[in-house]
């Protein structure tokens, strides 16, 4: 087997398992989505960006929320804002980490269904009497692949990195395209031949599109 395929096809591996967390990942968001009463859209961002590591998104993001918040201050509006906090999500301004939210389990019949079957089969456990334990429980597996995906992630960005610098025969984005034909095939569990070909198909129609237009400027039409 060619080296060069043989290092990159170790880095497939590291793909291949990384994906697998990226599905559960995506079957946890989902959970959080389609489980509860109330509007849980975004809290899956929140362990993402924290799991990301990246120091400027974390302050950007605690910037926009100070600022918001600020923002409702001055405006005179924070009571309200307040206000609807302990309403909607019974969280008051000066309320700690063990003062859960009040939460309530979907209560349309094929969305609960839908959820029930998800979460157990997930967590080869019955679903938690109160809802704020499984929302407790989504949200910590959530926090700890999110971790895991990003180390993940970058051990896999170092090692296409390693093998791209050390390559002499072929240009970093040859490297790049083979590692993406070889990432679709095994991802896709599609030979690799087709996504080959695929792909030949594609660069064939993109040169008769290039061919067309130094035609017509060769032309000065």
């Amino acid at each position: 087997m060619n080296q060069l395929i043989k290092e990159l096809q170790e880095v497939i591996d590291k793909k291949a398992d990384n994906h697998e967390l990226k599905q559960e990942l995506s079957t946890l968001v989902k959970m959080l989505k389609i489980g509860f009463e109330k509007k849980t859209n975004g809290m899956e961002k929140i362990p993402k960006l924290f799991s990301s590591n990246d120091t400027k998104k974390i302050t950007k993001f605690y910037d926009n929320l100070a600022n918001n918040i600020n923002g409702l201050k001055v405006a005179g509006s924070f009571d309200q804002f307040n206000e609807y906090l302990k309403i909607t999500y019974g969280i008051t301004i000066n309320f700690s980490s063990e003062d859960a939210p009040k939460n309530s389990y979907i209560k349309t019949p094929k969305k609960q269904k839908k959820f029930y079957d998800l979460y157990s089969s997930y967590f080869l456990d019955d679903v938690p009497k109160n809802p704020s334990d499984a929302i407790k429980r989504i949200f910590n597996s959530l926090d700890k692949l999110n971790k895991e995906y990003s180390n993940e992630s970058d051990g896999v960005k170092e090692s296409l990195k390693a093998i791209i610098e050390k390559q002499n025969e072929h240009s970093p984005t040859t490297v790049k395209i083979i590692d993406k034909l070889l990432t679709n095939s095994r991802l896709k569990s599609v030979p690799l031949e087709d996504i080959a070909n695929d792909a030949e198909n594609s660069l064939m129609q993109q040169q008769q599109g290039i061919d067309i237009i130094l035609k017509q400027s060769e032309s000065g039409e």
